[in-house]
């Protein structure tokens, strides 16, 4: 019978449990850190005093913004530089705030305090300070501990905190600094992005909010702060309609004289490319705006921004940061979804379109640092994000951002190609120009196959590439002629069929044709179909539940409609019904025992990862133990490490998943294998 326990067994169980505590704290350690020490204290665990140092330079650093040993990077973080007989002394301000000494603790608590407003702490944490205020300032150990840690944890999980002392670390040249702050940006927490909830999660539902901000940047002073407040709250991400750049500059016109001229400085002075993209945007949808000596400017500057859907060309310097924001928005994407699954995908892209906007802001502007760190650093981080998604498949609701951001190369690119649609004086100009029409051309036919949405015409529209590519490509083929034409007039007729929702079943059945171009179009518009809505996929649903049109499309199809299918099948694995939930890795595993060669080997990646997806290990069993294991076996075995690899870098509810597909999988590879690194291993 269940009994209470006893003041004594509970007081046993506390020194027990502190004396672990203690342990664990001291652990192959020498020395402990601040904040351990200051845990070790409110707890009771550490009796002897802390010592109280008085750093008294820093102090008076901190105490004094003109100080002379004062450098000016220690303004705009939580980083204080003070020059000393050594050289430059950096110190970490948040460290100080849990130090015994209360005048050096103090001085630390104003100068973080006075970041506030500034943009480099988050509204999150500025709460707590708030709250905590009073008690910091104690001199009782049990009153201002605890709330030194509680501050010092939130500006520690502060995302803005942390860019801020990124952008002190590159002012600065501290390499070590630098090294330690850039992965807590790059890789932030789920707490760290609590602190900074994305400003826009759904046009639609927000309008009337999302009106009143563009109002707001409206009644600035000047044309420039209307420009830098509207980027800065509505402008990460590709709005159409009232509440684009285009009704900004209509609003405008009536206030400068010199319009063209204010807009363009801006865009080169900020060195930020969505703000080239905003202003190509509003003129143009504007044309009348645009002076008549500068419409060859306008079409080079339309055509910088469509250049970016391209595959990044590394010799192209003025790309860079495009390529750059496209890449940061990509990784946050991905790290989002499988850090916090079960998101809105809405709201995770224009969350990571955001948190790309800040970081590419405060990193440096020449491109060949920028093309070093995407090729190092970004490419990295990119790698290690995209192979944590693509195990963990987690649920996440329908979203066009979220399509546009993971499969297309630049939204940006695809939103300004589709409002030229609008736009026919803009064609015209430019199928006079040779290297303009040749932009035109490549990436009107580019989007047709990467971009291959419903026309949504008539609808409300959040962001400028949900128009469509039908219109624009309509439009310019009645302007080009040749060849040229004839190519995009058969083009047009073939999209026309896959991107129409009700001839899925069209589509479906072209994923065997022989025909490459064929292949693309139908399997991009079944992937963009399952990623993008949330009704009427009954249509694959039901081709996949007959097995002899599944068998011969996965043992038949080429790798590419294969590639195309599968991502479109994983997309759906978690929202159709529980049934079909569980039954896609045994679709996988069916089609695996009858396919031959690589093949084999593709369905067996698939039957992997669909597994994962399902937190469930009977068809991987189902092959390990079938005729097929001798064939499967390197493969698998391959795949056990590689998931062993992941296990180390991923959140706790995928690390549950990847343990038991791990314990089904064999230990031992044959001999000369190697296990493929995750970033260049293929997706599937």
């Amino acid at each position: 019978m269940h009994s209470e326990p006893t003041e004594q067994e509970i007081r046993d169980v506390e020194q027990a449990m502190k004396a672990r505590m203690t342990h664990h704290a001291l652990h192959h350690h020498e020395t402990i850190g601040a904040r351990m020490a200051m845990v070790l204290k409110k707890n009771g665990l550490l009796k002897q005093s802390l010592p109280d140092h008085s750093m008294p330079q820093v102090t008076e650093a901190l105490e004094n913004k003109t100080h002379a040993a004062r450098l000016s990077a220690s303004n705009g973080g939580p980083l204080l530089f003070v020059q000393d007989d050594d050289g430059v002394s950096p110190t970490k301000v948040t460290d100080l705030l849990i130090t015994p000494n209360k005048r050096l603790r103090s001085a630390a608590w104003n100068h973080i305090d006075s970041l506030t407003g500034q943009g480099i702490l988050s509204d999150a944490t500025t709460r707590v300070m708030n709250v905590c205020r009073g008690e910091f300032h104690e001199d009782r150990d049990e009153a201002w501990i605890p709330i030194a840690i509680k501050v010092h944890d939130a500006i520690g999980e502060d995302f803005l905190c942390n860019l801020a002392a990124v952008r002190q670390c590159l002012q600065s040249s501290f390499e070590a600094g630098y090294t330690d702050y850039l992965p807590s940006v790059l890789h932030p927490t789920a707490e760290s992005l609590n602190s900074v909830p994305p400003p826009i999660w759904s046009p639609s539902d927000q309008r009337d909010d999302l009106l009143r901000e563009r109002d707001k940047c409206l009644r600035a002073l000047s044309v420039r702060s209307t420009l830098d407040r509207y980027i800065a709250t509505l402008g990460h991400v590709p709005l159409t309609g009232e509440l684009s750049m285009k009704s900004v500059l209509r609003e405008l016109s009536g206030r400068s004289h010199s319009l063209w001229e204010d807009v363009w400085k801006w865009v080169e002075e900020t060195g930020n490319p969505l703000a080239q993209y905003h202003a190509c945007q509003a003129f143009a949808t504007n044309t009348d705006l645009v002076p008549e000596k500068q419409i060859p400017a306008l079409l080079e500057q339309v055509c910088q921004v469509l250049q970016s859907m391209k595959r990044p060309n590394e010799d192209q310097a003025v790309m860079q940061g495009w390529y750059l924001r496209c890449e940061l928005a990509r990784h946050y994407c991905t790290h989002i979804e499988t850090l916090v699954p079960g998101q809105e995908g809405r709201r995770v892209a224009a969350w990571a379109w955001w948190l790309s906007n800040q970081v590419a802001s405060s990193l440096p502007r020449d491109p060949n640092w920028i093309r070093e760190f995407r090729q190092t650093t970004m490419s990295a981080a990119l790698g290690l994000s995209f192979e944590l998604w693509r195990l963990s498949r987690a649920h996440v609701q329908p979203s066009t951002l979220r399509y546009a951001t993971l499969f297309t190369t630049s939204p940006w690119a695809a939103s300004l190609l589709a409002q030229l649609g609008d736009s026919r004086q803009v064609l015209e100009w430019a199928s006079q120009d040779k290297g303009t029409r040749e932009t035109i051309t490549e990436t009107v036919f580019g989007n047709l196959v990467a971009m291959p949405m419903p026309d949504l015409a008539g609808n409300r529209l959040d962001y400028g590439f949900e128009a469509g590519m039908k219109r624009v490509a309509e439009e310019w083929v009645t302007i080009i002629d040749g060849l040229e034409r004839e190519h995009l007039e058969a083009i047009i007729s073939a999209n026309a069929i896959v991107s129409d929702p009700s001839q899925l079943s069209e589509a479906l059945q072209r994923l065997t044709s022989t025909s490459q171009a064929d292949v693309f179009l139908a399997g991009g518009a079944i992937r963009a179909f399952a990623i993008c809505n949330t009704t009427g996929v009954d249509a694959i649903c039901t081709r996949v539940e007959d097995s002899s049109w599944r068998n011969l499309v996965f043992c038949e199809a080429s790798d590419d409609a294969i590639e195309l299918f599968a991502e479109a099948l994983l997309e759906l694995q978690p929202r159709v019904n529980e049934e079909w939930f569980y039954s896609l890795p045994h679709y996988f595993a069916c089609a695996c025992e009858l396919a031959t060669g690589e093949r084999k080997d593709t369905l067996f990646t698939l039957t992997v990862v669909s597994s994962l997806a399902s937190d469930t290990v009977s068809a991987i069993q189902r092959l390990m133990s079938s005729e097929q294991r001798k064939e499967l076996m390197q493969n698998a075995a391959n795949w056990r490490k590689r998931l062993l690899v992941a296990l180390t870098f991923s959140p706790g509810w995928l690390a549950a998943r990847l343990r038991g597909v791990i314990a089904v999988l064999p230990t031992q590879l044959q001999r000369g294998s190697e296990m493929p690194s995750p970033a260049t291993v293929r997706q599937h």
